[in-house]
C-alpha cells in the first residue's frame, strides 16, 4: 500500500534531486544533454553574480517580514474567531476564503487595487504611493500578497488546535482565577506550540517527532501534565489554595472577580467579537471588492470619492471574458485536474498513513523517513528535471502531466500517520477477530473516525492543485490545455488589464 508513494518519491524527487545535482556539475544543452565536467564553475558563476545576491537579499528579507506577521496574524484571527455563535462562524468563513484565491488571481486583484492612478488603496487614504515601483513598497506588496494566500489553511491549522484543547482546563484555569490571557499565555499557546512549528517549519518533518508528549495531538493524553503546569504557574489571582474547598458563591464572596473571569465577561467577549469581525472583513475586503469591480465600467475606477460598488450593474465584463477568450474551457480544465489529483493524492496518503500506522514490518521507519524527507527537496530546483521526465513519457499537455508531480503529498502523510496512531491499535484487531479485512476496517471505521482531518487535508489538496500555476504553466504548450490561473495571467497580459 506505500508503493504508490515510494514510487512517487523516487521518480519526482530523489531521481530529479540526482540528476539537478549531475546536471549543476556539467555543461547543459538547452535539450539537457550533458557536453561535459565544469565542476564547480557553475556554483562560482552564480556565487559571482550580482543579481543573486540581490535575489538572495530580497529572499531573506521577505522571509524575516512574512514569517512573524503571517504567524501573528493567522494566530490572533484564531484565537478571536475561537467562540461559538453564528457571528463567529461568520468570522471563521471570512478567515477562511482566502484559501479559495489562486496566486495568479491575488496578483491581478493587487494589481487592481494598489495601481497608482486608478488603485482603490491610493484613493482611499489619500496617498501616492508607487507600489510596483518602490523597492521598499513593493516589498510590503509580498509580503500582504504572501498573508492573503497563506491565511486560509494555517488557520485551519490553528483553529483545529485551539479546539482541541479541552474545555476543561480552561474551566481549572478560570476557576484558579486566571484572566483570558493567561490563559492562552500558558494554557494554550503551550498546547498548540507543536502547530505554530508546524506552520513556521513544515520543512522540518522532526517538529512532531515526540508523538507521545505532543499534548495538542490528543490533548486528554497529558491533562494530568497540564493542570500541574496551571499549579506551577501560579494562574491564582487572589483565590488561594486555602480557598479550595470552599463552595463557589464563597469563593466569588471572598474576592473581586478577575478581568476575564467568568462573572466579567461580556465586556472582554464583545471586544474580541469586535476585533475578531473587523479583522475579518479586512481579509474578505479584497476578494468582496474584487466581484464587485468585476462589474465595474471605467469611470466607475476613476471616479471620486472612490466607489467600492458599481454605479450600476454591467455584466458586460463577463460576457467578454467568456465569450472572447477561453475562459470556461481553462475553468473546465481546473476543475478536472483539481477533482482527480485530490482524489488520487488522499488515496496515496490514506493508504501510506495506514500502512505506517498499523503494521509492523522491517524498514518501515527508513521507508517513512525517505518519503517525509521529500519535503526537505525544494520544488523549484526540480522542476526542470521534472519537466524532462513528463516530457520523456510523452505527457506534455495531458492532464495526467498536469497532476503528476502533485501526487506525493508528504506532509499528508505525516498529518495522518500522526492521527491515526493516536487511535488504539485494538481497534483493528478487534476487526480482524471478528473478520474484517484491511480495506474494510479502514473504509468503515477508521476513515470515519478521522473524517475532520481528511476533510481538511482534501480541502487543501483540492486548493493547491487547483490554484498552481508554474507546473501548468510549463508542461502545456495547447491553449485548450491551460487551466484557469495560466489563462487568466494570459488574459491580463493580452487584454493589459482592460477595466471595464
Amino acid at each position: 500500500m506505500i508503493f504508490p508513494a515510494l514510487l512517487l518519491a523516487v521518480l519526482f524527487s530523489y531521481v530529479p534531486f540526482i540528476l539537478t545535482f549531475l546536471n549543476s556539475v556539467h555543461a547543459v544543452s538547452l535539450g539537457g544533454k550533458r557536453l561535459g565536467f565544469v565542476g564547480l564553475a557553475n556554483y562560482r558563476r552564480l556565487f559571482g553574480n550580482p543579481s543573486f545576491h540581490a535575489s538572495l537579499s530580497n529572499t531573506l528579507r521577505f522571509t524575516l517580514f512574512f514569517v512573524p506577521t503571517n504567524i501573528i496574524i493567522t494566530l490572533l484571527a484564531a484565537v478571536l474567531s475561537n467562540r461559538k455563535g453564528w457571528l463567529a462562524n461568520l468570522n471563521q468563513i471570512f478567515f477562511f476564503l482566502p484559501m479559495a484565491v489562486g496566486m495568479s488571481s491575488m496578483l491581478m486583484i493587487l494589481k487592481m487595487m494598489f495601481n497608482p492612478t486608478i488603485g482603490i488603496i491610493n484613493r482611499l487614504i489619500g496617498v501616492n504611493i508607487q507600489w510596483f515601483n518602490d523597492p521598499n513598497a513593493a516589498m510590503a506588496l509580498l509580503v500582504i500578497a504572501g498573508v492573503f494566500l497563506d491565511i486560509g489553511f494555517d488557520f485551519l491549522l490553528f483553529s483545529a488546535a485551539l479546539r482541541n484543547v479541552p474545555n476543561d482546563l480552561k474551566e481549572v484555569a478560570l476557576i484558579n482565577g486566571a484572566n483570558g490571557f493567561q490563559i492562552f499565555r500558558h494554557l494554550e499557546l503551550p498546547l498548540i506550540a507543536p502547530t505554530l512549528i508546524f506552520s513556521d517549519a513544515h520543512q522540518r518533518p522532526g517538529a512532531y517527532s515526540h508523538r507521545r508528549r505532543a499534548v495538542p495531538l490528543h490533548p486528554d493524553a497529558g491533562l494530568s501534565d497540564v493542570l500541574g503546569r496551571v499549579q506551577e504557574r501560579k494562574l491564582c489571582l487572589g483565590i488561594g489554595d486555602r480557598h479550595r474547598g470552599l463552595p463557589s458563591y464563597v469563593r466569588r464572596s471572598s474576592h473581586p472577580a478577575p478581568f476575564g473571569t467568568k462573572e466579567n465577561l461580556l465586556p472582554v467577549k464583545t471586544l474580541r467579537a469586535t476585533l475578531s469581525t473587523l479583522l475579518s472583513l479586512l481579509i474578505v475586503f479584497p476578494i468582496v471588492y474584487s466581484i464587485s469591480a468585476s462589474f465595474f465600467q471605467y469611470t466607475d475606477f476613476t471616479a471620486l470619492p472612490a466607489r467600492l460598488f458599481p454605479s450600476r450593474l454591467n455584466i458586460g465584463n463577463y460576457v467578454r471574458a467568456f465569450s472572447e477568450s477561453f475562459l470556461a474551457r481553462f475553468l473546465l480544465n481546473s476543475l478536472l485536474t483539481a477533482i482527480v489529483g485530490t482524489l488520487l493524492r488522499m488515496a496515496i496518503s490514506i493508504l501510506a498513513a495506514y500502512t505506517f500506522s498499523f503494521f509492523t514490518f522491517k524498514g518501515r521507519n527508513a521507508l517513512f523517513i525517505l518519503i517525509v524527507a521529500t519535503m526537505l527537496l525544494p520544488s523549484d530546483a526540480l522542476i526542470i528535471a521534472n519537466f524532462m521526465t513528463i516530457r520523456a513519457l510523452r505527457l506534455t499537455d495531458t492532464y495526467l502531466g498536469i497532476i503528476a508531480t502533485s501526487l506525493l503529498a508528504p506532509t499528508h502523510i505525516f498529518m495522518l500517520r500522526q492521527y491515526f496512531r493516536m487511535m488504539s491499535v485494538e481497534y483493528r484487531e478487534a476487526a480482524i477477530i471478528e473478520g474484517c479485512s484491511d480495506s474494510r476496517f479502514l473504509s468503515m471505521l477508521l476513515m470515519p473516525m478521522s473524517k475532520a482531518v481528511i476533510l481538511t487535508l482534501a480541502i487543501h489538496s483540492f486548493s493547491t492543485i487547483f490554484n498552481d500555476y508554474l507546473w501548468p504553466l510549463l508542461v502545456t504548450n495547447k491553449t485548450s490545455m491551460r487551466t484557469v490561473q495560466v489563462g487568466l495571467t494570459m488574459m491580463g497580459f493580452s487584454e493589459q488589464l482592460d477595466y471595464g
